[in-house]
């Protein structure tokens, strides 16, 4: 499968999006041809993911910057966009994904209640494209498997209509 557009559900400040953008243009992927979307409900996060800033904390922006400074360099940001949305809402377009990851949100402390995580489960799993991922981890926010168990998760992956896949560390879906 080659992974054209993906999302980063949830994205916080952005890293992991740049990161998935520095890895689509390692793999020879370039601007036009793949998009790398990044959500989040949060206007400060909204602003630091798209311009590299964080107004509380100057050593961060500098090292952001300093990070992903070769992707900038590169033209690879060009393929790389943020917007603001709530999860739990049906999205305003319709965009699909062939990938989707969503780390340290379903199931944390952030959203755990069951309807809740049920919504964004099934909204997520609506933007997939045929033999789309939806992979869900738990490296912030401590986690899901802190408040939810991962059985939970994946009833509600299932309840989507994704087969369940084994991805390790997390959960995993594919929409078939």
């Amino acid at each position: 499968m080659v992974v054209k557009n993906h999302m980063d559900a949830a994205c916080g400040s952005g890293e992991g999006t740049y990161e998935v953008a520095e890895m689509l243009l390692q793999l020879g992927f370039r601007g036009s041809g793949s998009a790398v979307e990044g959500s989040t409900l949060e206007p400060l996060e909204l602003l630091a993911a798209a311009h590299g800033w964080f107004p509380h904390d100057r050593a961060r922006s500098t090292l952001f910057r300093k990070r992903f400074s070769s992707l900038v360099a590169a033209g690879g940001d060009s393929m790389i966009r943020f917007y603001q949305e709530d999860l739990c809402c049906p999205p305003d377009d319709s965009r699909r994904y062939d990938l989707i990851l969503c780390n340290g949100l379903l199931g944390g402390p952030l959203l755990h209640e069951k309807k809740s995580l049920a919504a964004a489960i099934d909204r997520l799993a609506i933007r997939l494209n045929p033999g789309g991922v939806l992979l869900a981890s738990d490296h912030f926010h401590q986690g899901w498997h802190k408040k939810t168990p991962p059985a939970v998760i994946t009833g509600l992956l299932a309840a989507s209509g994704l087969k369940v896949i084994d991805v390790g560390e997390g959960v995993g879906g594919v929409r078939i």
